[in-house]
């Protein structure tokens, strides 16, 4: 927490402020000078690589500021690299790449099974990772981000697959049908008020 908020309001929030403002922040950087935008990148990869040293998630003995305060300072990495990325032309087309629209379609079952995997086998995946292998924490906790990434992509990607299109499917199906229903009813319901009102006229 900071402030008495949960730091995930706050990320919540910096996605909403993205959205809504994408077409001002295009043009705030068109307008930047290229060392200030130098100093915005530099920025986004120092504040985001405290995810990797200061994260309660991984090493609950490090801590930078306060937990909450770390997560925040990450999330303000993540929505700069965010502000570069919906900037610019180059970093666009490198995102058009089939791999990336596929993440961008399964993202929501990323969003659902990455926090899972991570609560459930990041603190202890790192410590048998350095058990084994002897490395410093830092290498460790790259290590198993590495095979995390392509874990998480992985089960996002059969959910996807499995759950979430046929039950967008089905509540597509749901919808219509009872859209149809709502609009059967009111008609209905007209028909039979405008058919009273002619009785009692």
């Amino acid at each position: 927490k900071i402030l008495g908020f949960s730091s995930f309001l706050f990320d919540f929030a910096l996605g909403v402020y993205l959205f809504y403002y994408a077409d001002q922040i295009k043009n705030i950087w068109r307008s930047l000078a290229i060392q200030i935008k130098w100093i915005f990148l530099s920025l986004a990869i120092l504040f985001f690589s405290c995810f990797f040293w200061f994260s309660s998630l991984f090493n609950f003995d490090r801590v930078f500021i306060r937990p909450g305060v770390d997560h925040v300072i990450v999330s303000l990495g993540c929505s700069l690299f965010f502000c570069i990325l919906i900037s610019a032309p180059k970093a666009q087309k490198m995102l058009s790449h089939p791999l990336l629209i596929t993440m961008g379609r399964i993202c929501y079952s990323l969003y659902l099974v990455h926090m899972m995997i991570l609560i459930c086998f990041a603190d202890y995946a790192v410590q048998q990772i350095q058990k084994l292998s002897g490395l410093p924490v830092s290498a460790c906790i790259l290590l198993f981000f590495i095979f995390y990434a392509g874990l998480t992509f992985v089960i996002s990607l059969l959910t996807f697959k499995i759950l979430e299109k046929p039950f967008n499917k089905l509540g597509k199906q749901i919808a219509k049908k009872t859209e149809k229903m709502i609009l059967l009813a009111e008609n209905h319901f007209f028909k039979r008020r405008i058919i009273r009102m002619n009785i009692d006229k």
